[in-house]
């Protein structure tokens, strides 16, 4: 076996700390917007169903449905914003990698 040079480490060696962040960002961010989502949508649900049948629009909308929406929005948010802030973060370090990389040659 040979030690790895400089560049293979380079290669091999996982994410950056700009991937990193905007994953990290990305997370934190669509759980926010996730959450507010998911609880205005289960708010507004249980307005409509409350029309219709009172004390179930009262149950949906007012506690049970806004949690719920909000932690379903959450996790959804999150799953989204991770996968957006790992993708865009890959393409910036490897533009970056691309541009710092032809000075080496």
């Amino acid at each position: 076996m040979r030690e790895l040079t400089v560049h293979e480490v380079e290669d091999v060696s996982g994410a950056g700390f700009i991937q990193d962040a905007l994953t990290f960002g990305g997370a934190a961010l669509g759980g926010v917007i996730g959450t507010s989502v998911g609880s205005a949508a289960a708010g507004t649900v249980g307005a409509a169903i409350g029309t219709v049948i009172p004390v179930a629009g009262n149950i949906i909308g007012g506690g049970a449905g806004a949690g719920l929406g909000g932690v379903v929005g959450g996790v959804a948010g999150t799953g989204i914003g991770t996968v957006a802030g790992h993708t865009i973060g890959a393409l910036i370090e490897g533009g970056l990698h691309g541009f710092f990389g032809s000075f080496k040659h």
